[in-house]
């Protein structure tokens, strides 16, 4: 007797990896926002004074000595620990890390099956009813084939006629069903387009979202990927050619060309250090923005007492006259979102150019670049330099005035329009030449050496749906998009070309948004 054994072996499957999450302090349930931040202010514990760090070293290890104190708060008003226990006792998972801390990976595995939307009861009942019908296909047993043809008979939707050949009745619900999770996924791309459209709260509150609206597969002009890693290895060489692209003209040389159209240099603006005070009300106009790698979200800042703050201004204030600032701030979690107008293929797979990345940074980096944009003083320097041309990016302008200068000349004066898109605009940006034409325009010396370690050394984190690549990504020739002085730094860029056209052409008349 011969007994021969077939093996079938399948292509390994690739590791899926996810971001290592932080601890969540929300509000415990039956305390309202007023008794949570008073019991927080109760379990508060001073530091203390701050002095000026000497080095990078100490004001990373100030930071975490700041991130400890915070979360050891947390957890005693919360009574997950007791008074004088270790401050990163507990965090709430074995995959989770402290807050503050550098991103990192981990093993998708490890966080435990995902939970995946079951669909609609009508989407349920009709995959059921294709399972059965495609066994039916399979089956040479005539008592099964019975048993699986009374079950689809039962079960067989009114709405839908039902054929006598059980091959045409496999095809009808196949067809039933691909049309029924058609129709429902373009009814929430379209909630989900009207949402972001919306902007503010909503929009960032999709971010936070268990389902995962992004598109299925994703392709760069050849064959759609396979899975989610696939898809991150593919997002990350792609935006790996825009980061690592030749520097042509260099930063150098470009500033040099740049300087010869934007004017004589001028004085910097005055530094003025962050106050606790400031921080608490712009922080209290601040939206429930997606927390970034540090993992604090808006909500959690907003529960900690002024006692907490008056801490970090002072300790903030020290990095930035030391020209130090922690690691954490220099780290983003890279999201994709579609950009508007574009449709996948007809595979359904979205071609990687078509997605916008935003980089989600540290909330309190966020709150201390927005605390600055809000001054009287920054405003009143910004508008002292910014032609009046410029419309994008400026508190009180917008599209719509940009367009509206040139109803008059177009329709009603018969002038031609040109227009130039600036493509990947911020990720093609070099921060070299941005802080060049900041400094140039007087932007406050403190600043711009806190921008300069920020936007030269950063480290991307990038996800796709629930998954992220494994390696953060470090990026030294971008402008991270989603940086509340971003914007500022590419119109700073642009004042001198704006200048040089004006000057070649001065008949023409132009609108930068």
């Amino acid at each position: 007797m011969v007994i021969l054994h077939f093996f079938s072996q399948a292509a390994p499957s690739r590791p899926k990896w996810t971001l290592r999450s932080t601890g969540d302090y929300r509000r415990p349930e039956g305390l309202t926002d007023e008794e949570w931040h008073d019991r927080l202010a109760q379990a508060y514990h001073p530091h203390g004074e701050w002095h000026c760090p000497q080095s990078q070293a100490e004001a990373e290890e100030q930071w975490r000595d700041l991130q400890a104190v915070w979360e050891a708060t947390f957890r005693e008003a919360a009574g997950l620990c007791p008074r004088g226990g270790s401050p990163l006792a507990r965090v709430g998972a074995v995959a989770c890390r402290p807050k503050g801390s550098p991103g990192a990976t981990v093993a998708a595995k490890a966080l435990g099956a995902r939970v995946l939307d079951a669909g609609t009861f009508k989407e349920r009942r009709l995959a059921k009813l294709v399972g059965r019908a495609r066994e039916r296909a399979r089956t040479n047993q005539a008592g099964e084939a019975r048993t699986l043809d009374t079950k689809i008979n039962n079960g067989w939707p009114r709405d839908m006629a039902q054929p006598t050949d059980w091959e045409e009745q496999r095809t009808e619900l196949e067809d039933a069903l691909k049309k029924h999770r058609d129709e429902r996924r373009q009814q929430a791309l379209t909630r989900w387009r009207r949402t972001l459209a919306g902007g503010g709260a909503p929009a960032h509150a999709w971010l936070k979202r268990k389902a995962d609206p992004s598109p299925v597969a994703l392709h760069n002009g050849g064959e759609a990927s396979s899975g989610h890693t696939e898809a991150l290895d593919m997002v990350a060489a792609y935006w790996r050619s825009v980061w690592d692209r030749p520097l042509q003209p260099s930063p150098g040389d470009a500033a040099d060309t740049w300087r010869q159209s934007a004017g004589a240099p001028r004085a910097p603006l005055d530094w003025q250090p962050f106050t606790a005070a400031e921080l608490r009300q712009t922080l209290s106009r601040s939206q429930g923005v997606a927390a970034g790698i540090s993992g604090w979200s808006v909500r959690e800042l907003k529960a900690l007492p002024d006692a907490a703050w008056d801490d970090f201004a002072e300790a903030a204030n020290g990095w930035f006259n030391a020209g130090y600032i922690p690691r954490s701030w220099r780290e983003q979690r890279m999201i994709l979102l579609p950009k508007p107008g574009k449709r996948p293929r007809a595979d359904g797979a979205w071609n990687v150019t078509t997605l916008r990345p935003i980089s989600i940074q540290c909330a309190l980096w966020r709150l201390l670049m927005s605390t600055w944009l809000q001054r009287p003083s920054t405003s009143a320097w910004i508008h002292s330099w910014i032609p009046a041309c410029f419309h994008g990016g400026i508190k009180g302008k917008d599209v719509h005035g940009a367009l509206y200068e040139f109803d008059d000349l177009v329709n009603a004066k018969g002038w031609g329009m040109a227009t130039l898109d600036l493509a990947t605009a911020f990720d093609r940006a070099h921060p070299s030449l941005v802080l060049t034409c900041l400094r140039h325009l007087g932007a406050p010396m403190v600043l711009a050496q806190a921008l300069q370690t920020a936007w030269e050394s950063q480290t991307r984190w990038i996800t796709w749906g629930p998954h992220a690549h494994p390696d953060g990504q470090h990026v030294t020739a971008s402008l991270p998009q989603g940086d509340p002085l971003s914007p500022l730094g590419l119109i700073a860029m642009l004042v001198a070309p704006a200048a040089d056209v004006a000057r070649r052409a001065p008949r023409a008349r132009s609108s930068v948004f």
